[in-house]
């Protein structure tokens, strides 16, 4: 990662919001993009700027597990290496946990988690065997709500919490400390952002109607003000210049919290998770093996 020469980003959930700005911060800088997206005709404007030599999009869908392996083949083919993955794919939920269907539920985990670690996987797999002894970068687009819960969005927060345990634990194996390890550097980050300005909630998430028993509940007005699409305050062009300074550094965090929003969440999450501690701290007295 400290050569001069353009990395080359696969980038999924090329489309629009993060995905699509992150496209574009990297051509502006110089780098090389394998996007990926479901519908390729919507890349056709950077398509026709740039030449395939910096640019290759590509159709996926990471529901498609053998997509996943393809594009990445393509990709390595096209451009001989893969440098960063941009993990970006993201689908949410706007619905209480009673109120949802499985069905709804299921979906949410298919596109957030398991599309997430089946890319994570090949990623890993292609920076061990592909890119020796450099290895590469994997960027896990998490979110805020991955360490600190909505009411509105249940099971996008159980996914990306889901996420953020299995991309710690795979990391963690990863870990350059140990003799063992294939990896010196730090090769996962859970990139953390609060709400940016994106269009995900009108392109990238379903509803389902509030469940009779919380009609009465402050959730069910903060469904009706999601519905209106309000424009979150994060200025989402900035904060992907601010990832791709997070892909070059040489010891990137594990953890990146994004936006100032996000680390004033997670600052009162962990002042309640220590209170909570505080206060029970003496209850496990006596209940460890001597």
């Amino acid at each position: 990662m400290t050569s001069k020469a353009p990395r080359v980003w696969f980038i999924i959930g090329s489309s629009t919001g993060f995905g699509r700005l992150m496209t574009q911060c990297v051509l502006r800088n110089g780098d090389k993009v394998a996007a990926m997206l479901r519908n390729p005709a919507m890349l056709a404007d950077l398509a026709k700027q740039f030449g395939t030599d910096q640019l290759l999009v590509l159709k996926l869908d990471v529901t498609n597990h053998q997509q996943i392996l393809d594009t990445f083949a393509e990709a390595g083919k096209h451009f001989g290496r893969i440098d960063v993955v941009f993990n970006n794919a993201g689908y949410a939920l706007l619905a209480d946990v009673e109120g949802a269907t499985e069905e709804a539920a299921r979906a949410v985990f298919e596109v957030n988690f398991w599309g997430a670690v089946n890319v994570s996987k090949e990623a890993v797999r292609w920076f061990r065997e592909q890119n020796k002894p450099s290895g590469g970068r994997l960027l896990q687009t998490s979110s805020m709500l991955g360490f600190t819960p909505d009411a509105n969005l249940p099971f996008y927060v159980a996914s990306k919490f889901a996420l953020e345990g299995l991309s710690e634990s795979f990391a963690s194996s990863l870990d350059g400390t140990s003799r063992y390890c294939i990896f010196i550097q730090r090769l996962i980050s859970l990139i953390e952002p609060r709400e940016f300005r994106t269009n995900a909630l009108s392109s990238n998430m379903d509803r389902s109607q509030v469940h009779p028993a919380y009609a009465h509940l402050p959730v069910a007005a903060s469904h009706k003000y999601l519905e209106g699409n309000p424009l979150a305050r994060g200025d989402t062009a900035k904060a992907v210049e601010v990832i791709y300074a997070v892909a070059g550094l040489p010891d990137p965090p594990l953890r990146f919290p994004l936006g100032r929003g996000c680390i004033e969440s997670f600052r009162n999450q962990i002042t309640k998770l220590n209170a909570n501690i505080d206060q029970y701290e003496s209850w496990s007295d006596g209940l460890d093996a001597e």
